[in-house]
């Protein structure tokens, strides 16, 4: 059951898709959460590029999901794997991406209160990873998240993608790249570049239908 305090928080977060406001992930839209613990959360994400279109997250203040305790390792993977076996069991394929430490406020604070490690889900997508390489001066490849998340928390910034559960590519040595990285490429790789900033095209009602979708079809 979400408590109070989230739905209080949430009225007066950006949850409405508004630019501005404050965390949308300590202010947790509630009516977007698929499933949440006191862990991690997964909720639909405004600005769906694709149908299936989500986040996994951290609930603490860490930076990357590469930076994440010891602890919290066996269910971050395991959180990874059920819902990648969701979206694909409805969609046929999923992309997962990180862009590690990056901040995820509207309000350019960087204050560590901003972080919160999490993973952008793109059911249906092709791999992205050939149209990333050019952006990095290094790509590191693994058959697992376990391995990939390791070798990331060793560097000082990187983007992960995976295409599926056996291919893991941690890109490094960042040249230049933008904010909204994946989301760039991916809006790209699917004729919506136009579409690629989130806050420009919140698309919340469709973002509500799917987090609805995904809750009915959610089976643990």
């Amino acid at each position: 059951m979400d408590t109070p305090t989230e739905k209080t928080q949430n009225s007066a977060s950006q949850g409405d898709g508004t630019p501005g406001g404050g965390c949308f992930l300590c202010a947790l839209p509630v009516d977007l959460v698929i499933f949440k613990d006191k862990n991690f959360v997964w909720l639909a994400g405004l600005g769906p590029l694709v149908d299936g279109y989500s986040l996994l997250a951290v609930r603490q203040h860490i930076r990357s999901m590469a930076d994440i305790p010891t602890e919290l390792v066996s269910e971050r993977d395991a959180l990874v794997g059920r819902v990648h076996q969701t979206l694909s069991e409805r969609y046929g394929r999923c992309l997962i991406t990180e862009h590690g430490r990056m901040v995820v406020c509207n309000d350019g604070d960087v204050d560590p209160h901003c972080y919160h490690g999490h993973f952008l889900l793109f059911p249906g997508v092709h791999d992205i990873s050939s149209a990333a390489e050019s952006y990095f001066g290094r790509c590191s490849h693994f058959d697992s998240l376990s391995a990939a998340m390791a070798h990331a928390a060793t560097c000082d910034e990187y983007v992960l993608i995976s295409p599926n559960p056996e291919q893991f590519n941690v890109f490094s040595v960042p040249l230049n790249i933008p904010r909204q990285f994946t989301r760039v490429l991916v809006a790209a790789s699917i004729g919506k570049l136009t579409q690629a900033h989130w806050m420009d095209y919140p698309e919340r009602e469709r973002a509500l239908a799917i987090a609805s979708d995904l809750k009915n079809r959610r089976e643990w």
